[in-house]
């Protein structure tokens, strides 16, 4: 295969959201507002993938094994670093859902 035959994760979310914009105008009402947050889950997903400081999501579940470790004391010997990641995280979400909240960080 060629690479051309392996496309990267945002040419899929453009051929997507390039075949949602070809159809818009002919959808009315509800399908019109389906499409609508189709197309803006795609640019969260799209966001998401990029602010990935190493190219992969962090999930729900590395979230909760590292509050499970958090709990257990096994970042206890380093917290200051623990706490970085932990804040660096916070405003990452909150600079996707409100940016605006994060005046004065």
């Amino acid at each position: 295969m060629t690479q051309h035959d392996q496309p990267d994760c945002f040419e899929l979310i453009r051929t997507v959201n390039d075949f949602l914009e070809s159809i818009e105008g002919k959808l009315h009402g509800s399908d019109k507002y389906g499409l609508q947050c189709a197309k803006h889950v795609l640019n969260i997903i799209a966001r998401e993938i990029e602010g990935a400081p190493d190219g992969s999501l962090q999930t729900a579940d590395d979230i909760k094994k590292l509050c499970l470790g958090i709990r257990e004391g096994k970042y206890d010997d380093n917290w200051p670093e623990t706490l970085r990641h932990i804040l660096d995280h916070v405003v990452e979400k909150v600079k996707i859902s409100d940016p605006n909240h994060l005046r004065g960080i």
